[in-house]
């Protein structure tokens, strides 16, 4: 069963091209089918279902006290944490260029890809973690992993209705 969710897995994303964004070229523009759309909806269903539990992991420990959980010598080994200005200025530009290279990452589809952007999304709750500035920055965290869920799974759905609906030269028909 997996080798063949797998192997289906691979053969949509085998036909899923480069990253294409001139409508006016047929050979270039992306060619889904419903199913194929639907198998990548849901990936990203599955990757916001484990956001979500990691976030509500993170809500639950969000008042842990890192320092005295770990030996000093280990503090002394990793330096000081980061302070929470430099950790909401990173979050800020992940979150701009991840909302910059969507489009482009969705065309591509990759596996690796996509569970390296779930873990991106997430160490951010062990970077306030550490700094201790998880409880008053745990809903920035939240929102900035949701609202691109959300535009994920929104691009997906659009394309998934042009292409059930038939309103688009780039995407055929499932038979």
């Amino acid at each position: 069963m997996k080798k063949q969710i797998r192997s289906n897995v691979i053969a949509i994303a085998r036909k899923l091209p480069a990253v294409s964004f001139s409508p006016g070229d047929p050979e270039e523009v992306a060619r889904f089918s419903a199913p194929e759309l639907c198998a990548l909806s849901r990936r990203g269903l599955w990757h916001l279902l484990f956001f979500l539990l990691i976030s509500i992991a993170a809500f639950a420990g969000q008042d842990f006290d890192l320092f005295a959980a770990v030996p000093e010598d280990f503090w002394t080994l990793l330096g000081s944490p980061p302070p929470p200005q430099l950790i909401h200025l990173v979050l800020g530009i992940y979150t701009f260029c991840a909302l910059m290279l969507l489009p482009a990452r969705l065309t591509r589809a990759s596996l690796a890809q996509s569970w390296a952007h779930l873990s991106y999304r997430t160490v951010f709750y062990l970077f306030y973690l550490s700094g201790n500035a998880l409880a008053a920055n745990f809903l920035v965290v939240f929102f900035a992993g949701l609202i691109l869920y959300g535009l994920e799974q929104s691009y997906l759905l659009l394309q998934m209705s042009k292409a059930l609906h038939g309103a688009g030269p780039q995407i055929k028909q499932s038979k």
